[in-house]
């Protein structure tokens, strides 16, 4: 015996369990109602279980990774049955935060915390009447080597100048690795996720496909007064 984690209060009886073996983490299900699903990772330094993060689900009875998909398919005991799909990486996925202007300004860059320093980001914005037309986007930005805050300045995305109207706008943001992502605030903001390959943002998409999750990434504008930009 190396080492043992002990879950929280009511997380008792785990009944099924998954494995995603290249990212060192597992998922266990109890056997409570509700039922919780916990994230377990081992630790890279002590090779110790870490707790990460847990889930609420109906009873649960079976689980499976799908490694190709960063996907997790559990099984409910429940009448009738149901067998429900969980995305568990930010890869081949399109993240959204909103964010509302009261005056023109002139975007000077687009600032996001990488969670690690592996992969790249691509990083937008979107607005329009539905929020679907793209404004301007990045090209690839690395995070630094373990992790933390990366800025995109505007002038070297497309196009160089921005300047957003009051109004309601997304900032979007996509990662090439499935062990990267944004840091976050739970109980916040709504997020949209809508799927989409790595590589350049679509010109036009329809959010609606996507969920929406009471989280908001660690994302912001810095922005200028339109005024104080002397163009």
């Amino acid at each position: 015996r190396l080492g043992a984690l002990e879950l929280e209060a009511r997380e008792y009886h785990s009944g099924c369990s998954a494995f995603d073996m290249e990212n060192r983490t597992a998922y266990v299900g109890t056997e409570t109602l509700p039922a919780r699903l916990v994230k377990v990772r081992l630790d890279d330094t002590s090779g110790l279980p870490q707790r990460k993060s847990a889930i609420q689900a109906l009873r649960l009875r079976s689980a499976a990774f799908l490694a190709d998909q960063d996907a997790l398919l559990t099984g409910m005991y429940t009448s009738p049955g149901r067998i429900v799909k969980t995305l568990t990486s930010f890869h081949d996925l399109m993240h959204f935060s909103p964010v509302e202007l009261d005056i023109p300004v002139d975007v000077v860059s687009f600032n996001l915390y990488a969670l690690s320093g592996k992969g790249t980001f691509r990083l937008g914005i979107y607005g329009g009447k539905d929020l679907t037309r793209l404004v301007w986007e990045s090209g690839d930005i690395s995070p630094p080597d373990d992790g933390g805050w990366i800025e995109a300045p505007v002038i070297k995305g497309s196009p160089q100048y921005v300047t957003l109207e009051p109004g309601s706008y997304f900032l979007a943001w996509k990662t090439s690795s499935r062990s990267q992502g944004a840091a976050y605030l739970e109980n916040s903001d709504a997020i949209s996720y809508a799927q989409e390959i790595y590589g350049d943002f679509p010109q036009q998409f329809e959010y609606t496909i996507g969920r929406r999750l009471p989280v908001h990434w660690s994302v912001y504008l810095e922005l200028l007064p339109e005024e104080q930009t002397g163009r």
